[in-house]
């Protein structure tokens, strides 16, 4: 039985994986997502590639070089724009 990365098999039979996505930057915690149901683990391990393929094509988004002040304001001014901030 070939062994790939990230694939597991669960306890009704079914292949699953899990990849871990993308480091956020504030917490330093890695996101991971699980996916299940695969019938064979070579699908899996196809879905598992093909997921962190579209991972890495996306921009990511970060955060360096606002201060806290300028992240603050820059939420609390999204929120007056859009009414969700009360008196």
């Amino acid at each position: 039985m070939p062994k790939f990365r990230g694939v597991y098999k669960d306890t009704k039979g079914n292949w699953y994986f899990k990849a871990s996505t993308h480091k956020d930057p504030l917490t330093g915690k890695w996101a991971q997502v699980t996916r299940r149901g695969f019938a064979t683990a070579a699908d899996a391990s196809e879905a598992r590639e093909t997921l962190l393929r579209e991972v890495e094509a996306q921009p990511s988004a970060t955060v360096s070089g606002l201060t806290v002040r300028q992240l603050v304001e820059q939420y609390l001014d999204e929120c007056e724009a859009s009414e969700r901030l009360g008196a």
